[in-house]
């Protein structure tokens, strides 16, 4: 039996990228928000804060405010 070519030669996805805004971890990342909140910022004023898309900052907001309720 012959070996069977690779389906395709790219590099896999590992995971998620590394955050590309200013903290190092995604952990950081969301401390740093859910410090910036307890301030009051709104969503987009720490999208801006922290480079990162919109959806990224409401998404964490968006679970922060989940785990304090539940």
């Amino acid at each position: 039996i012959v070996p069977r070519h690779p389906q395709s030669t790219k590099p896999m996805k590992r995971g998620r990228y590394p955050t590309s805004g200013s903290c190092a971890t995604r952990a950081e990342l969301v401390a740093e928000i859910a410090k910036r909140r307890a301030l009051g910022w709104n969503i987009n004023r720490i999208r801006i804060r922290f480079e990162i898309c919109w959806r990224t900052a409401k998404d964490i907001v968006t679970k922060l405010e989940q785990d304090r309720v539940g």
